[in-house]
């Protein structure tokens, strides 16, 4: 008993300590802080959104020596040459089936399937702050009650054993009074044991290495109201949307190809005579006779048709989700009703205790009991309490869409 005792009292020191109390958004400011991304990332994806819809010509710059007096190059000097030409080629499409234009579409598609790869390791971030914030808020209120609600089974060890000194009670209900105040004591150790961990996580995600002690604040009353649908796509249907492009430039890189291409430059030969080159020249390609580009076109349309599946899967199992999360709630509001009326009821029944114990005609281990099971109800009332919030933050956070994770680009 007296080891439990001086656990408890270096708790209580532990926790005695000024601590810092944090809210809710300033723990997730902080968590997404901690998690943030390279700038180069946001540099790649702002380089997609500036790609422009023009497209400039190919440019290629091309040398070229040769000796067409004698290729033994063991009987001639190697450096030797006869001729030498530069030119500078320019290339231009002219047409491509639409193959640039679908590229251009998929390098947008690819940039706001990686912001939205980022905000989904946000909602993953927000839901883990959302739990520990919440099994933190709960344990130190709970802590809270404790301390002012079993106050009085937490005194019963030291009134009993002075009661019986004095012989106004016996041995028996010494130790049963005992009993109930270690048992008080018990349950305040398991929740000061409960906050330390809590309190570890949160400052795991938070990168917070000091022992400070810290606290958390929610606002458990706000109301839940409706928060709109989510606008943005999910990462399954821009997933669906680059393999539909994919499949579309399959398809138009097995079009007719034409290539127009102009060129430029000078040719010495021997030394002494020099010439001007300039040309023009025009390539076109067949490649819907290619077997492996038809290959290549249906795999990309089966690719297209699962990730079609997937998406259709992954929007059911979110609509699921959003569903439960409004029963949830729903379930939630009719157990807060309950639990307050219980809780006005073991209120009552406490205070008609404590006017029956100073009128004599009950004990002090009743009123100990009234006023623990009055805590225990305010405990329970304070949980649903809890995680009636905690559902409220993932529906806003599901209808909203929520902010991507901080360093990560936004649209």
């Amino acid at each position: 008993m007296k080891r439990a005792f001086a656990f408890a009292a270096l708790l209580l020191a532990a926790s005695a300590r000024a601590a810092d109390v944090l809210t809710f958004d300033e723990v997730l400011a902080r968590a997404a802080r901690a998690r943030a991304l390279p700038s180069s990332a946001a540099d790649a994806v702002a380089a997609l959104d500036r790609d422009t819809i023009r497209d400039f010509p190919t440019v290629r710059a091309e040398t070229s020596v040769s000796s067409a007096d004698n290729l033994d190059l063991f009987t001639q000097n190697v450096l030797r040459f006869n001729a030498f030409t530069a030119l500078v080629s320019v290339d231009y499409p002219l047409l491509d089936g639409g193959v640039r234009a679908l590229q251009r579409q998929s390098a947008r598609i690819e940039a706001l399937t990686f912001r939205e790869r980022m905000r989904a390791m946000s909602d993953d971030l927000f839901r883990e702050t959302v739990d520990a914030v919440a099994r933190l808020y709960t344990v130190q209120e709970r802590l809270r009650l404790l301390n002012s609600g079993m106050q009085r089974a937490l005194d019963l060890g030291d009134r009993a054993k002075k009661m019986l000194d004095v012989r106004e009670i016996s041995n028996v209900t010494a130790a049963q009074w005992e009993d109930e105040a270690l048992a008080a004591e018990g349950q305040r150790l398991d929740l000061e044991s409960q906050r330390i961990e809590a309190e570890t996580h949160v400052k795991q995600l938070i990168a917070d290495p000091s022992p400070d002690p810290i606290e958390v604040t929610i606002d458990v009353d706000k109301p839940l109201d409706a928060a709109p649908q989510r606008a943005n796509d999910s990462v399954a249907s821009l997933l669906f949307q680059r393999r539909e492009l994919a499949a579309e430039e399959a398809e138009a890189a097995r079009r007719p190809q034409v290539l127009l291409s102009g060129f430029g430059g000078v040719a010495a030969v021997g030394g002494d005579r020099q010439y001007g080159l300039y040309g023009v020249r025009m390539s076109i390609g067949l490649p819907m006779f290619d077997a492996s580009a038809r290959r290549r076109a249906a795999e990309a349309r089966l690719e297209a048709e699962e990730s079609r599946i997937e998406r259709d899967v992954a929007d059911a199992q979110a609509r699921r989700q959003r569903d439960a999360l409004a029963m949830d709630a729903a379930a939630l509001r009719k157990r807060i009703a309950l639990l307050t009326q219980a809780v006005d009821v073991s209120r009552q029944r406490e205070e008609s205790t404590a006017r029956l114990v100073s009128a004599g005609l009950r004990s002090a281990a009743e009123a100990a009991h009234a006023a623990a099971d009055r805590t225990r109800r305010e405990s329970d009332l304070l949980a649903a309490r809890v995680d009636l919030w905690k559902i409220a933050q993932l529906m806003r956070r599901e209808g909203s869409g929520g902010p991507a994770v901080a360093g990560t680009p936004t649209r």
